[in-house]
């Protein structure tokens, strides 16, 4: 037995946080890395006059060349839990950018963008829709993994969000719009009718967006902005037929719109774990239990709310281009002023869902967190041991010179809004992680996020009310102040 709706939200982050064992590695059932479509006209990026989308995505999303000593994986600069990026981007390009307008899939291995769809809006900029294709990272993570999925597209738009910065260009990200909404856009089926629509290909789960132009006022909702009407098999959610519109369709003459290339197909249980043990007293996690959070959380939302999305500092397209996860060890102090700002970054992308905190060894060893530009210690004593025995006991962390914290209450599981207020913590705890490494790598500092956080209550640990750790940022050495 599967538990469903908010009981499999609810059972992914206990699994998650409890200690769950990830399953055994299986090279040979490993997920592709990327989603090709067919048939489908793909047309290589570049920086070209108009809003410069080609240059966006090389900045943010991009893999970068084959590494001799990294055979299985291409390294993309956005950071993702294991080298797995499960996060996939739909552009739906209106007028005034480097691409005609339509609906496109981003290819970030080849950095070119496959056409989908016709034009669907008339609007000067371009709608960047953010999905999950889980089945990469329950690979590896299996029960694991809803925390970190939800992390790593929170990364996804912070990258997206920092390279419009580096190009003059403005952004907006949403948390919170309705899946199905967001697929309509993408010219994708709803996470519910995927499997009916495409059948053999791994579902995508559409649960963020980033709006790019050039104009400085905030999107309109979305309805009001795009032509958001269903069209096609996109429409046929929870059985209503299709509408009598079709979808745009790819070139003239063209019969059908493109579709994900299939794949020989494994189920969920054999990726999980079947029969996994139950977490709790009364919750049985099945196999498939990260797909069942996933689908409650792209139903919930009302609407989309925007927020402005960016650094408060300036960024270079060098530092983005550069970005790495540092190996281990991190060791070193972080000059105060430096974490100073890295906190503050942090601190202002994350409010209001998280809280955004460090712990330092020198002078001496404390938790502390920015106010006016300056450090105010919250609590005495050497707190990275804990945290790396936290952390899915990754014992770097205890000898790190800084380790940055983002935290949020339990989610409120009784509230009617439990679901979004939980895929609007987990997902702007990435966004703002990634804002404070970079802002960490302007300076000088090396970064590594860590998402794998288990039994990590700081509040409990501090005799206060509680208060979950779900991401962090560990800094290593030096630094240079801002000029």
């Amino acid at each position: 037995m599967t538990a469903t709706g908010l009981a499999a939200v609810r059972a992914a982050d206990r699994a998650a946080r409890e200690g769950v064992a990830p399953p055994a590695l299986d090279w040979s059932r490993r997920p592709p890395a990327r989603r090709r479509w067919q048939p489908g006209e793909t047309l290589p990026l570049a920086s070209e006059p108009g809003l410069p989308l080609g240059a966006l995505l090389w900045r943010s999303l991009a893999a970068e060349p084959p590494q001799p000593a990294l055979a299985r994986t291409r390294l993309r600069r956005v950071p993702s839990a294991g080298g797995l990026y499960p996060v996939e981007a739909h552009l739906v390009v209106g007028a005034g950018c480097d691409l005609p307008p339509g609906t496109y899939h981003y290819d970030p291995l080849a950095h070119a963008a496959t056409r989908r769809a016709g034009a669907r809006h008339p609007a000067a900029g371009a709608l960047v829709v953010l999905t999950l294709v889980p089945q990469r990272t329950i690979w590896k993570y299996g029960l694991r993994s809803l925390p970190i999925l939800l992390l790593d597209l929170g990364h996804a738009v912070g990258a997206l969000a920092a390279a419009a910065q580096t190009l003059g260009l403005s952004t907006w990200a949403t948390f919170d719009a309705n899946g199905a909404d967001l697929a309509r856009l993408a010219a994708l089926p709803s996470p519910d009718r995927w499997l009916a629509t495409w059948p053999d290909t791994d579902p995508e789960y559409p649960l963020a967006a980033v709006w790019v132009t050039r104009e400085a006022a905030p999107p309109p909702a979305l309805d009001t902005v795009l032509d958001t009407a269903p069209c096609g098999a996109a429409a046929a959610t929870g059985g209503t037929p299709p509408s009598a519109r079709p979808c745009p369709r790819l070139t003239a003459g063209s019969s059908t719109m493109p579709a994900p290339v299939p794949a020989a197909r494994k189920e969920v249980t054999e990726r999980v774990g079947a029969g996994a043990e139950p977490v709790g007293d009364r919750v049985d996690v099945g196999g498939d239990l990260v797909y069942e959070a996933l689908r409650t959380l792209a139903r919930g939302g009302a609407g989309a709310r925007w927020r402005r999305a960016g650094l408060g500092s300036p960024v270079t397209a060098e530092v983005l281009i550069r970005r790495r996860s540092a190996r281990p060890p991190l060791a070193g102090p972080v000059r105060t002023a430096v974490l100073a700002e890295v906190l503050r970054e942090g601190g202002a992308a994350g409010q209001p869902e998280v809280s955004c905190l460090a712990t330092v060894a020198e002078p001496e060893a404390r938790l502390v967190a920015e106010e006016g530009g300056a450090l105010r210690t919250r609590g005495l004593g050497e707190a990275r041991p804990t945290l790396a025995f936290w952390a899915c006991e990754q014992g770097f962390l205890a000898d790190a010179g800084a380790v940055v914290l983002f935290t949020a209450a339990p989610p409120p599981w009784r509230h009617p809004d439990a679901a979004s207020a939980y895929r609007r913590t987990y997902l702007t705890a990435g966004y703002a992680g990634h804002l404070a490494l970079l802002a960490a790598e302007m300076r000088g500092v090396r970064t590594r996020p860590v998402g794998c956080w288990q039994r990590a209550d700081l509040g409990e640990a501090l005799g206060l009310d509680s208060e979950l750790i779900v991401h962090a940022v560990v800094l290593g050495g030096g630094g240079a102040a801002k000029p």
